[in-house]
């Protein structure tokens, strides 16, 4: 309830809108630097997930380098769910896995791939919100 011996309220005030203006303004540029870093870790770690998990071909390596780090940057930077990554990646690792072993399935490879690629992913999306709170303090 508005106090009638101040008829302003706390959101017409010029110095209290400046601050909050100021504190987005912050927020915002924390988010675009985090953006940046996310997008560098995201492609070195694709780089080293792709050569740990690809199925033992240059066009897997390839491809598993390339969908990799685009699960990792629509994870964290563009925040896309979990429950729509998550599947992707098995379709991925699963239509992988059966053209590179000759329409067969190797279970190791798969597995591997999948835990690979999948367990970052989650990683990636769940760490988000903490690194975001990490980085305001700096």
């Amino acid at each position: 309830m508005p106090d009638p011996a101040h008829p302003h309220s706390p959101d017409s005030d010029p110095i209290h809108q400046n601050s909050l203006h100021t504190a987005l303004a912050q927020q915002q540029q924390h988010e675009k630097r985090l953006n940046k870093l996310t997008i560098v870790a995201a492609i070195i770690l694709a780089l080293i997930i792709s050569v740990m998990a690809a199925n033992q071909n240059l066009y897997s390596l390839l491809a598993t380098f390339m969908v990799t780090g685009l699960f990792l940057i629509l994870s964290s930077v563009y925040q896309r769910s979990l429950l729509l990554l998550l599947p992707l990646v098995l379709v991925f690792c699963l239509t992988d896995n059966f053209i590179s072993h000759h329409l067969q399935f190797d279970h190791g490879h798969l597995f591997l791939q999948l835990v690979a690629i999948g367990s970052f992913t989650a990683l990636f999306r769940l760490s988000r919100p903490y690194l975001v709170k990490l980085m305001q303090k700096f």
